[in-house]
């Protein structure tokens, strides 16, 4: 359904209407990213052989894109993602915020990719800063001496950690 729509005819409309609100940069590289796409598992765009030894037989793989923009690629990267988050992070209780960017907003970051990764930064900074504020207030409530089972999980031990992840097209 997706490759109908990003069809080399459609194409040349949707860039077309992009166009004045892109550089000359981001307008290559959104190309390049949709023709990657449209080539995805295209025996034409290129292919492995594997031949049996004993019979002779042989398969054809068709070679993937790795391309964010493409559905069944940038699934199979975002669930290798979060198996690799699953393995390394502790089992703990935890958080989930969402963070969106207002749609009078948008423009500015798809013209300055850059501000994205600001974007986090800053997120990490307001959350850090709340997070050891409220913790202090938390601790001068309740003092918990080092003899308690509760030491390391309400004391100043405990530790703020944050997993950012930038959510932009494409992904799953």
């Amino acid at each position: 359904m997706i490759k109908e729509i990003l069809s080399l005819v459609n194409l040349s409309h949707i860039l077309n209407f992009i166009n004045p609100f892109l550089n000359q940069q981001h307008l290559e590289y959104i190309k390049a990213s949709i023709n990657k796409f449209l080539l995805c598992c295209d025996i034409k765009a290129g292919f492995i052989k594997y031949t049996c030894t004993k019979c002779g037989h042989f398969h054809t793989i068709p070679i993937t894109c790795k391309s964010r923009l493409c559905p069944s690629c940038g699934f199979k990267y975002s669930a290798t993602w979060t198996q690799k988050m699953i393995n390394d992070i502790l089992n703990i209780p935890h958080r989930h915020i969402l963070f969106t960017i207002p749609e009078e907003l948008r423009a500015f970051f798809c013209y300055d990719r850059t501000l994205l990764s600001k974007l986090a930064k800053a997120v990490n900074e307001v959350m850090k800063y709340q997070f050891h504020n409220m913790h202090k207030k938390i601790a001068r409530k309740f003092k918990v001496p080092k003899s308690s089972p509760n030491y390391f999980t309400n004391s100043g031990i405990v530790h703020y950690g944050l997993i950012t992840v930038i959510h932009t097209f494409g992904r799953d």
